[in-house]
């Protein structure tokens, strides 16, 4: 399977950063993209061209409505960006806390070495940290769905 790639969306975050306006509906982009709406080419494109808009210019290219032209995306503003961003890392957090505890929960302690077993309690107090945090803020709840063993002897 030959891996398919979308050149378009280079040229078209030069004519975004080079150009005036802050709003474009879905029609002008699947233009620049040269994709077909509703596909998925188009929304790959889309995506590729969301990444390379944050990764090469800092740019947050977020979904929005304009009352004029439709539903589209816009570049964001500072605060939303800020607010962007903070989600984007909260859900990269959170999954990554929830994965590790599904992970740790299911080591035995009885076979680890002393050094193996030092970086295992590390890894336990920043998951347990990581997961605290993460609990006490209101855009997501890190709900317990594992398994708790007894047999397994805890951190604190």
């Amino acid at each position: 399977m030959a891996v398919q790639l979308y050149p378009a969306y280079k040229e078209a975050a030069e004519k975004i950063v080079e150009g005036d306006s802050i709003f474009y509906s879905d029609d002008v982009l699947s233009i620049m993209l040269d994709e077909e709406l509703q596909t998925d080419k188009y929304r790959f494109a889309l995506m590729h061209l969301q990444q390379w808009l944050l990764d090469e210019y800092d740019i947050n290219f977020i979904r929005s409505e304009n009352e004029d032209f439709g539903k589209g995306y816009k570049i964001a503003t500072d605060i939303e960006s800020v607010k962007v961003t903070a989600e984007r890392l909260h859900k990269r957090y959170y999954t990554t806390a929830c994965k590790h505890k599904k992970i740790l929960n299911v080591v035995d302690r009885k076979e680890l070495s002393d050094d193996v077993s030092a970086i295992y309690d590390r890894h336990c107090m920043k998951n347990g940290l990581m997961r605290a945090f993460l609990s006490k803020t209101p855009l997501f709840k890190c709900l317990p769905d594992a398994k708790v063993r007894v047999d397994v002897p805890k951190l604190v």
